[in-house]
């Protein structure tokens, strides 16, 4: 019977373990019932001590894991690859000094489409009606990310 139990114990473990790699709750589901599993059979095999045991054992080592996963997956490499980090771009441009400046629509602006101001592409948002491309626009208002603009 502690084969069984042991063999529950480590499967569960394991399969919580793949549950970073297989996202969607169903390796860690089916995990967590296999030490669910462990934990009854060796309550109704071996008694309320050594259930108890397996119990507290199986908590601390999910505790363990969980806290040494928070620690140590955003430095992996798969962790680097999923999250963000400080290198990424999290925020958009800030478009600030564009404002006054004048451009030339390279799109058609019904009422989106992209301009270049001060050699750069930008998307911008014409502030009414429709501005045909190559047409002279300028800069009147600067809103986060979204440039307004209006036919020069």
């Amino acid at each position: 019977m502690s084969g069984i139990i042991i063999s529950l114990v480590i499967a569960g473990l394991l399969l919580l373990l793949s549950e970073v790699f297989l996202p969607g709750l169903v390796a860690g589901t089916i995990g967590a019932l296999l030490e669910l599993a462990a934990i009854v059979l060796c309550y109704d095999a071996y008694g309320v001590a050594k259930g108890t045991l397996l119990l507290v054992a199986i908590l601390f080592l999910n505790c363990i894991g969980f806290v040494a996963w928070l620690y140590f997956f955003p430095k992996s490499f798969i962790g680097r690859k999923l999250t963000l980090s400080g290198d990424n771009p999290t925020s958009h441009p800030d478009y600030a000094y564009m404002l006054g400046r004048e451009g030339v629509a390279v799109s058609q602006l019904r009422p989106t489409g992209v301009a270049m101001i001060d050699g750069k592409r930008v998307d911008v948002l014409a502030e009414e009606g429709f501005i045909a491309a190559q047409d002279t626009i300028k800069v009147v208002q600067v809103e986060g990310p979204k440039v307004i603009v209006r036919k020069r």
